[in-house]
């Protein structure tokens, strides 16, 4: 019977060797310490010091769950200090424990590697590694950062550092973080990107020297006329984001909460006429706190969702620019925010307009609202009902 039972199992796996939807290998999962080491491979490395190990451990931890095909990697309690860009590929969840502290560097020390700005890339390695391009959402699918405990990624007012690059993925989630001390930079970069979930994080801590004004979480398009999204792996197609959450978040002493700074649009008839909205975007329950510039900077969003959030002593709490509907704006709430004089009249820390880019992306026409509302007193009575 045994021998039986043995043939038939051999003879399942060679006529049915994968189920539907599934990978040819095994999904995987490891865990890994700030002691954690390797003793082959990346060790050996000319770039391999006390500033770079923390990075080639997770890379190769990374790479070898990418060949299984995904699974999680479980990050123990304690410091991890990394230099240059995690490539986090499909169906890979990395779970942080209680206790974990992410921190960015600034310096590889000798050898070959140079810092890079970024922590992570939702990206394959096959793409984010060679001169192939991504396209539409067609990269990386289904990863998540989950935070369990007290969790915190610190990017230490690095100029430029950024958290979390998203670009030309879909399915991702990233929850119970804390992301602290942005400097030009954004905590999170989103960009062609579908069905993205942020949950339960805290955005805090803008330096003081600062030069410009930039968002904690930035919602954008790859373009090469703005600028926007300058990494080598992205075709540059000006892909919107796409059914985007933002719930229970607090956003604290920033320059500005969650907005867009530049616009796209594609040509029609030879004009550029054709916008490149981001579009299904809900923003509720979140908390944004002493912010300089702006809580909300809605800039060529449709479909939106902006419900239950609070705004305390923000110079401005919502800027509205080229939004169309359909459009809800309910059960907001206002305190001891900054009076702001708009061109409606309206002095309740709410600016509506049309808008056209200055710079990078002046060739695009001009943006107008679309709200199903022709002035803000309208809007706040929305908002009130």
């Amino acid at each position: 019977m045994k021998k039986i039972i043995i043939s038939l199992f051999f003879f399942c796996m060679l006529c049915f060797p994968l189920l539907p939807g599934s990978t040819s290998c095994a999904q995987k999962n490891l865990t890994v310490s700030p002691k954690t080491t390797i003793k082959t491979g990346y060790r050996k490395s000319v770039s391999w010091n006390k500033y770079t190990k923390h990075y080639f451990v997770l890379r190769t931890y990374l790479e070898r769950i990418e060949k299984k095909g995904g699974g999680v990697l479980t990050l123990k309690k304690g410091t991890y200090k990394l230099s240059n860009t995690l490539y986090v590929p499909s169906n890979v969840t990395i779970k942080f424990k209680d206790g974990v502290k992410i921190v960015k560097l600034n310096k590889c020390g000798k050898g070959e590697l140079k810092p890079a700005e970024t922590i992570f890339h939702v990206v394959d390695s096959k793409i984010g590694r060679t001169n192939k391009k991504a396209y539409g959402y067609n990269g990386a699918k289904n990863v998540k950062f989950i935070g369990e405990g007290n969790v915190t990624i610190d990017l230490k007012y690095i100029k430029e550092g950024k958290a979390i690059l998203t670009a030309h993925c879909q399915d991702v989630e990233i929850s119970g973080i804390r992301f602290l001390h942005m400097n030009v930079g954004h905590f999170l970069e989103i960009d062609a990107t579908k069905n993205l979930t942020v949950r339960n994080c805290t955005f805090s801590g803008v330096s003081k020297n600062t030069p410009y004004t930039k968002e904690a979480i930035n919602l954008d398009t790859p373009d090469p006329l703005t600028g926007g999204l300058g990494i080598s792996w992205s075709s540059l197609d000006r892909t919107p984001n796409q059914d985007v959450l933002i719930e229970n978040c607090r956003f604290t002493n920033l320059k500005r909460g969650i907005g867009t700074h530049k616009y796209s649009q594609r040509k029609v008839n030879g004009q550029w006429a054709e916008n490149c909205y981001h579009e299904n975007i809900t923003i509720r329950n979140n908390t944004f706190t002493d912010i300089k510039n702006t809580g909300i900077f809605m800039l060529n969003w449709k479909n939106v969702t902006c419900a239950d959030n609070s705004f305390v002593k923000n110079a401005l709490c919502v800027n509205f620019r080229g939004v169309q509907q359909p459009f809800v704006f309910s059960h907001n709430t206002f305190t001891n925010s900054t009076v702001t004089q708009t061109f409606t009249g309206d002095k309740k820390n709410l600016y509506y307009m049309g808008y056209k880019s200055p710079g990078k992306g002046g060739e695009y026409s001009p943006i107008y609202n679309d709200m199903g509302v022709t002035t803000l007193y309208e809007l706040l009575a929305l908002n009130n009902a």
